[in-house]
């Protein structure tokens, strides 16, 4: 199994502009210890603005498989092993990948090979014989399991497809033909951002543009957890190559020109230096934020470590606050923690 991490300094640095933007200095504090233990680290934290973050615990996959063979018996145990290992370096792979639609033909190929084995095996944990004492970890094995399970299975559902239609005048909280009180099929699983007071908990659905918009062939949309409705829209794209800030210049400035001639928003820039650009806009019902900047991501397998460079570009459409529920929401053992502003 391979273990690594990826730290993605472009993506901790919109998150902390964001934050700023939003003046929650408590989160910022708590983003810039994040990507300082990131740093001190590197060998076991991932940092990154993907909203996929509720993925398999590995770390508890790793004492569990330890304790494995004192819950079930060695053949059992043995084949649990391998094919979670297996399957997780797969997923991993298919999260890693920057064009999401690529991913999304992966993970459907991981179902294929994979999901019947699976269930299998979960039906076989499930009807394992073991004394009371290892009857929780048992449990724990086959929560993780169908973890795993449901995972593949929202990554290989098919997108749906969105038509982004220049629109002026909308009415209430909707961006270029796409309403935010709409109906959504979100994925099974709930995501969670720690320490990020603008999302925390969500819903998660990933839709493929109809065409593309400023070089964004897919967006993540996010949800609340409690109604059910879409607060976000994050456009994220990742290109590798020679970074060259005029460049990232000239994209804000088409997006800036665009939004004003197509949505009738106005953008104005927020922050620049050397290494990036950000714009943020706002009308009575979203607020915008645009950002062009470098990227590092270091990946480490075992002790090969892998340097990867090049330009991010992000875009993300959000509700006011009075839009959603006020607060974040955060896991904390079984439990949520509601947190206000």
């Amino acid at each position: 199994m391979k273990l690594f991490a990826r730290i993605n300094l472009s993506a901790v640095l919109f998150a902390v502009l964001s934050t700023v933007a939003l003046a929650k200095v408590e989160a910022l504090r708590r983003l810039i210890l994040v990507l300082f233990l990131a740093l001190a680290g590197a060998g076991c934290v991932y940092t990154d603005d993907s909203p996929d973050t509720n993925n398999v615990n590995e770390a508890e996959w790793g004492c569990l498989e330890e304790l494995s063979e004192n819950v079930f018996e060695p053949e059992l145990a043995e084949r649990l092993r391998s094919i979670r290992r297996e399957t997780s370096d797969e997923m991993v792979n298919c999260a890693r990948m920057n064009d999401r639609r690529k991913a999304n033909k992966l993970a459907k190929d991981i179902a294929v090979r994979r999901l019947p084995a699976l269930t299998a095996l979960r039906d076989e944990l499930a009807g394992a014989n073991v004394s009371k004492e290892r009857a929780r970890g048992k449990k724990r094995h086959i929560e993780l399991l169908d973890q795993m399970i449901a995972e593949i299975k929202d990554e290989a559902r098919d997108m749906p497809i969105l038509a982004l239609t220049p629109c002026t005048n909308s009415t209430g909280a909707a961006f270029m033909g796409f309403d935010f009180d709409s109906k959504i099929d979100w994925n099974s699983r709930t995501n969670c951002i720690m320490d990020s007071c603008e999302d925390g908990l969500f819903l998660s659905r990933e839709l493929e543009l109809k065409q593309p918009f400023h070089g964004f062939e897919t967006v993540e949309v996010r949800g609340d957890i409690d109604s059910r409705k879409a607060y976000a829209m994050v456009f994220n794209r990742m290109v590798v190559c020679e970074f060259d800030i005029c460049g990232a210049q000239r994209w804000t400035d088409e997006v800036r020109r665009d939004f004003a001639e197509s949505c009738g928003i106005d953008l104005v820039v927020e922050s620049a230096s050397d290494s990036w650009v950000m714009l943020k806009g706002e009308t009575d019902a979203l607020r915008i934020w645009v950002c062009a900047g470098e990227y590092i991501s270091l990946s480490f397998c075992g002790d090969q470590v892998e340097t990867e460079s090049g330009v991010e570009y992000q875009l993300d459409v959000r509700r006011h606050r009075n839009g959603r529920p006020v607060g974040c929401k955060f896991e904390v053992g079984n439990g949520k923690v509601e947190i206000g502003e």
